[in-house]
């Protein structure tokens, strides 16, 4: 199968399927209200998702940012989208996978609601699964 992933996102391959059930669950919030976008540019800094509404960034990472000069360039784009106003969560991508509730939960808290007000009722999830393999997640309230 041909890999679709976006060829200038670091570890692309790597991040696909979480990314993917994470972008799977932010659409079903839309009918909320609550819209993000997939690798939003902002100047020059491209994010995984942004939900302008609320100025919140939602990164997915698959490796720790091991070397200093990959730390500092992390810091300096964290800093910049700060300072223009935006709040940044990240998650790795193994917890995304594995923990897609819970890292679901965390990102309504940052936008200070759960969608359409349902933060009483827990989210649900719809697995697809082809071949062993997980290829569709959905949350539902």
């Amino acid at each position: 199968m041909k890999n679709t992933a976006s060829a200038s996102h670091p570890a692309s391959a790597a991040i696909v399927v979480p990314e993917s059930q994470l972008w799977q669950a932010f659409k079903a919030w839309k009918k909320d209200g609550v819209v993000f976008h997939r690798y939003a540019s902002l100047g020059p800094y491209t994010v995984d998702f942004l939900c302008p509404e609320h100025r919140l960034i939602v990164e997915v990472d698959a490796v720790p940012l091991c070397s200093t000069e990959g730390r500092a360039s992390d810091l300096a784009r964290t800093g910049a989208l700060e300072a223009k106003g935006y709040r940044i969560v990240r998650f790795w991508d193994d917890h995304v996978e594995t923990h897609l509730d819970g890292v679901l939960r965390i990102v309504a808290t940052a936008l200070g609601q759960m969608p359409a007000g349902k933060a009483t009722k827990p989210l649900k999830r719809s697995v697809t699964r082809r071949r062993g393999r997980v290829v569709r997640t959905v949350m539902t309230h």
